[in-house]
């Protein structure tokens, strides 16, 4: 008897479909450029593409002079502005942007 009654509670459990979480961040970007050659009010949207396609990008206003990035893993990344390669081989790495982009 007291099966017929868990079984039902443990169902309704499992009825949720299955979602990977996120891989976790093993190295961070921290990109950085000069504030005071920003223009009013301007934006600075940076990206990343790793060598499969995956993309991730991120702005902030450009008077606040730098960004992180979380990486999902170490390799070889192409970030914008300005085209650029990026060598992620460190749990930390730096990365002078020039803007306006």
């Amino acid at each position: 008897m007291k099966s017929i009654i868990a079984l039902p509670l443990l169902a309704s459990c499992i009825d949720a479909p299955y979602e990977p979480a996120p891989l976790p961040a093993v190295a961070r970007v921290v990109a950085s450029w000069d504030p005071l050659a920003c223009s009013e009010r301007a934006p600075v949207a940076l990206e990343l593409e790793d060598q499969a396609g995956a993309k991730l990008a991120r702005s902030v206003p450009c008077a606040l002079g730098g960004i992180t990035l979380d990486v999902a893993h170490y390799g070889i990344y192409f970030g914008t502005p300005g085209a650029e390669r990026l060598t992620v081989d460190e749990p930390l790495v730096y990365w002078q942007v020039s803007v306006p982009p």
